[in-house]
């Protein structure tokens, strides 16, 4: 369930609870229209913490505006608790998003190995996470009673937290079960001349290159061979995109400082990206992640993407209502894709900002009829595309 907390231009406020049935949605937005023009979002209630924050000051200005975010309610109904807390770690807390990409990342988003979560139904806050480890412990009831005055259970829970890669939900905690993910990013096998064999977990310390380094008999990382690459869990869909024939340990760091020390890379577009560009080594990968807002995802329908074109250009309704008979949407929209040399991932059809993909034998810009037709997200408003540059 989503609600949504609006005001109209006539300064009216409303609140619409999602996900409902499109006729009915149909038949709220019609309502809408008449009583006062377009809707602005004031704020949003949903399962996914601090999601309204992506979406502060949205103005519904089309009917797809509201469509998307009733499929999105829906997407979120449909979620375990365990898929909800991967897509809020997905989405940055430092900047929005937009509705289009944060749609699309609901859409796509995975739980790997869910059977590694515990999931603690009504547990929120740091006290309670606490207070329920208490009464887990092996102590007796007795030794638990008399503790339980002189502990600050907002601190073991806090601690927990962090140690299990937990979060809070509205439906309360999930997080990693004991004894798994002894690393965070990725683990290399590695082994020597001398028959040494050591696994390091990165990102590392100095202090740990250098013992792995003591360890294997070697002056640098760079002399040992890596027979092994594994992923944690929550990166786990990078095995099948990064290249690990030939990876070195210094590119491997690059990429694990890094995956840990941003809060702002989301997996799903990071992972549509790199099926697009396919990149030869981990150092590819590493400036495609510091590049991710150069990549936007856009409608799978072409006949959207045009409509959402024109509005971006500044065209109104009445606009829309004027030219609607006589455009040819489907095409205009295939050839913006064209031109734009859009690129269809497994994670819906991705734009590059900067300067259109490349055709070539690996991978071409899909043609219109190429593109599943189904209602998927589409570009951010706030986002704007090479082909824009000519529009006036």
């Amino acid at each position: 369930m989503m609600t949504l907390y609006t005001v109209n231009q006539n300064c009216e406020k409303g609140r619409l609870e999602l996900p409902m049935p499109p006729e009915e949605l149909a038949q709220q937005i019609d309502a809408v229209r008449s009583a006062g023009g377009d809707l602005c979002i004031s704020r949003i209630d949903s399962p996914i913490p601090h999601i309204g924050r992506h979406f502060r000051g949205l103005t519904a200005a089309s009917d797809s505006t509201l469509q998307k975010l009733n499929r999105l309610a829906e997407t979120m109904d449909q979620m375990s608790l365990v898929e909800r807390f991967h897509l809020d770690k997905a989405l940055s807390l430092l900047f929005p998003q937009g509705l289009d990409t944060v749609l699309q990342t609901a859409v796509h988003i995975k739980a790997a190995a869910p059977d590694c979560y515990e999931v603690l139904p009504g547990i929120t806050k740091p006290r309670q996470l606490g207070e329920w480890l208490l009464t887990q412990n092996r102590m007796d009831e007795d030794t638990a009673k008399r503790l339980r005055p002189h502990l600050n259970m907002e601190s073991i829970g806090r601690e927990y937290l962090l140690t299990h890669k937990g979060g809070f939900l509205p439906e309360g905690y999930v997080g990693l079960q004991d004894g798994l993910e002894p690393f965070d990013i990725l683990r290399l096998t590695l082994a020597s001349a001398s028959g040494g064999e050591v696994q390091l977990s990165l990102p590392a310390s100095r202090a740990q290159l250098e013992q792995a380094e003591r360890e294997l008999e070697v002056d640098d990382l760079s002399q040992a061979t890596i027979s092994e690459v594994k992923f944690s869990i929550f990166y786990s869909y990078l095995e099948e995109l990064l290249p690990l024939d030939g990876i070195t340990a210094a590119e491997a760091t690059g990429l694990a400082e890094y995956l840990r020390e941003t809060e702002e890379l989301n997996p799903v577009k990071f992972r549509a990206a790199l099926e697009a560009e396919r990149p030869d080594t981990f150092s590819e990968a590493l400036s495609i992640a510091k590049k991710i807002e150069d990549y936007m995802f856009i409608p799978q329908d072409p006949a959207e993407y045009a409509k959402e074109k024109i509005r971006l250009a500044g065209a109104n309704q009445e606009v829309f209502r004027i030219i609607e008979g006589y455009t040819d949407f489907e095409r205009l929209g295939g050839d913006i894709m064209k031109a734009e040399g859009v690129r269809q991932t497994e994670c819906g059809p991705l734009c590059r900002i900067s300067a259109p993909f490349l055709e070539g034998p690996a991978q071409s810009s899909p043609t219109p009829e190429e593109l599943p037709q189904k209602d998927a997200a589409a570009r951010p408003q706030q986002e704007q595309g090479p082909w824009m540059g000519g529009m006036t």
